[in-house]
């Protein structure tokens, strides 16, 4: 929910992940985060409520379940159980003749060079009917006319392509790990090969001995991998992934005293170092489990930990084996220098500095060896709201007598009934909209009365207009880009077009991120640094794109280079119309101010001698900054005795027309990377 940082004199600052507003107290930030951002969650939720009940409508699932309920009424209670996990198990040998079969073409087709190696379920044994093959391609040539990655990459990709024996070849170049997805024919399986990181091929290998260690341990992780799948907790967009499912499962166990932490399997054996990461293990102090144990048992209590678990204040770490508070500042730099000396080792080793954990997603679950990352890293707010009611529910099943005296039922409740009484517990709170409101005023801390509102941005548009203003950027507050706009006016002649910029969650993450990275120690606050490059963004598109004459006459005291003044403005003036018929169309092989720029190359060459393109643009620009840094206002006046002024087809509105359009299509990355924007 939050992400905490301390300021200069070591105050605990805590922002909300959703829209950065600064609190003093965690109190503060729950209460805001309920009051602004729950309506919008809640609306977000039931729309998956509803995707979810439409989905175990369908037929297909309503014969599944017949068919499961028949199969299971024919078995003694004590099979039961096997016969569910059976039932829906995939054929692990045809997905081992599936990968020799692509190991030995891909071998073949690069002479050696190469070496494939599986990883995930067919590594694992926690194979469903629907999974897939996890490939990794290690490149072992290191001649010197070695192919690079990407020629790797595109002669699999092509090899693949032209192949009659595979389908459906798709290429994810740009994911956290690329990645090309195809099909085997023959068997229908779905395939990925991935050439960049060989940590997946460890992490299964080390679950894998896990699950080796005692049946329950397997019958543990293989049922929760189908609850998960069967009500859309993993591998949907938004959701979590299979990997993040079994390192919940890991930490569940070491709270029980079953698993011992990461740090002490890896205290008495050999460092396996793999790009600054050990994954070394050694699994001897693991201890037996108790005989009364039952698989049933260890379901119940994943259930019970994580329905309780406080996932916006904790990060649950494997490797120590318990979870560090959020809510203090540095937790993981002062209070973890294995994660420090792993940063710095793997930048020793690969040359490159590391991302840091992302601490601001919505849960916090640590790798349990590559400590600098999130593996929950992917979960929306909304799947975890889906999330928690699923593990609530969940739990009420595993402890219910009258279900529990009969296992069909159970299995039956856990994998189809429980979606159907989450639909019904969301209606009844659509029902009862008074009683829910009720509830959640009593369970908001006390705290929301004192927090914190926006100060409305003061303009000279008439009330309807700001209010309409007010309600479209309230609308839009999820949008990429937050920009409202509209002109003041006077007896019904425009003085002035403004629109306001406001930081979206993206900006606010991506530069987050660049600043722990190569900042650690910036003093002043994300809002300002986002601004600081916004209005160098504005210059370079009024100078370098529209060509416009600039002349600063405010500030007119030389500012501190070190500090941005509350506003700027300048006399702009051109001849030549460098707006009208611009594309501002995006391209995935160049970025975005490259393509403005040739444009603006194009223009000066066909429009310098042509008549029709000759505009005599004059006007006051001004850059307004809010004092907290959270808006950057616009402002665009004509000159005094222009007859044309702001009038729809003056050249002025079209170029303001155009600016807007600029600033709603350049993303804050490529401002970043094309302005060169360092600290």
């Amino acid at each position: 929910m939050s992400d905490t940082t301390a300021s200069q004199d070591n105050a605990i600052v805590i922002h909300c992940n959703l829209c950065d507003e600064p609190f003093s107290s965690f109190q503060d930030c729950l209460a805001h985060r309920l009051a602004k951002h729950k309506r919008q969650s809640q609306r977000k939720l039931r729309d998956c409520l509803d995707a979810v009940a439409k989905l175990f409508a369908s037929e297909q699932i309503q014969s599944e379940r017949r068919d499961l309920k028949s199969l299971l009424a024919q078995k003694q209670p004590g099979q039961q159980f096997s016969t569910l996990l059976s039932y829906y198990s995939g054929n692990c040998n045809m997905m081992a003749l599936c990968f020799d079969e692509v190991q030995d073409r891909i071998t073949r087709l690069l002479q050696g060079r190469a070496r494939v190696y599986p990883f995930g379920s067919l590594v694992t044994g926690l194979v469903l009917k629907d999974s897939d093959i996890d490939i990794y391609l290690e490149h072992t040539d290191t001649s010197s006319n070695a192919m690079s990655h990407r020629q790797l990459f595109d002669r699999i990709l092509g090899y693949l392509r032209r192949n009659d024996c595979f389908d459906d070849v798709v290429a994810r170049r740009h994911a956290r790990v690329p990645i090309i997805r195809f099909m085997h024919v023959v068997s229908g399986l779905s395939i990925d090969i991935n050439m960049t990181s060989p940590k997946s091929t460890y992490n299964s290998c080390f679950i894998a001995a896990l699950l080796r260690l005692d049946v329950r341990i397997r019958e543990l992780f293989l049922f929760l991998k189908l609850w998960a799948k069967k009500l859309k907790i993993i591998n949907c967009s938004g959701s979590m992934t299979s990997y993040c499912l079994a390192v919940l499962i890991i930490y569940g166990m070491q709270q029980r005293k079953y698993f011992p932490s990461i740090r002490q399997m890896q205290a008495c054996c050999p460092v396996q170092e793999v790009m600054g990461i050990n994954y070394g293990f050694s699994l001897q102090q693991v201890p037996q489990l108790p005989d009364s144990l039952t698989t049933l048992d260890l379901i119940t209590s994943f259930f019970q930990l994580y329905s309780r678990m406080d996932f916006d204040k904790k990060l649950l770490s494997p490797y120590l084996g318990y979870a560090l508070d959020l809510t203090t500042p540095c937790s993981l730099s002062q209070n973890f220098p294995e994660y420090e000396k792993q940063l710095k080792t793997i930048q020793k080793v690969t040359g490159e500095q590391p991302e840091p954990f992302q601490s601001e997603r919505c849960i916090c679950v640590q790798d349990p060896f590559e400590l600098e990352h999130n593996v929950g890293q992917s979960i929306s707010p909304t799947n975890l709201a889906y999330l928690r009611q699923c593990l609530k529910f969940g739990y009420k099943a595993c402890t219910d007598a009258k279900l529990l005296s009969s296992p069909a039922q159970l299995y039956d409740y856990l994998l189809f009934g429980l979606a159907d009484e989450l639909l019904q517990a969301q209606r009844e709170k659509a029902v009862h909209p008074a009683k829910m409101s009720r509830q959640m005023r009593e369970e908001m801390p006390t705290a929301a009365k004192t927090t914190r509102t926006k100060p409305a941005v003061a303009t000279t548009t008439p009330t309807t207009n700001s209010a309409a203003a007010e309600s479209v950027t309230e609308l839009a507050s999820t949008a990429t880009e937050r920009l409202t706009s509209s002109s003041s006016t006077d007896s019904g002649l425009p003085l002035m077009h403004f629109c306001i910029l406001k930081p979206s969650n993206n900006d606010l993450k991506g530069l987050r991120a660049d600043f722990i990275k190569k900042n650690p120690n910036a003093k002043r606050s994300i809002f300002y640094y986002w601004t600081e490059c916004y209005v160098a963004a504005i210059k370079d598109f009024l100078a370098n794109i529209y060509k416009l004459k600039m002349t600063l006459i405010d500030p007119e005291e030389r500012f501190k280079p070190s500090e941005l003044p509350r506003r700027f403005t300048w006399l702009i003036e051109t001849q030549l119309d460098t707006w009208s018929g611009r594309n501002f169309q995006r391209s995935t092989k160049i970025s975005f101010f490259a393509v403005q720029t040739q444009q603006t190359l194009d223009f000066l060459k066909t429009r310098a001698k042509n008549g029709n393109n000759a505009v005599n643009l004059k006007g006051r620009f001004s850059l307004v900054i809010a004092p907290d840094y959270k808006e950057l206002r616009l402002e665009l006046q004509p000159m005094p005795g222009d007859d044309l002024g702001l009038q729809r087809l003056s050249p002025l509105t079209k170029f303001f027309k155009s600016l807007k359009n600029m600033l709603c299509n350049y993303n804050f990355k490529d401002k970043f990377n094309n302005l060169k924007y360092q600290r």
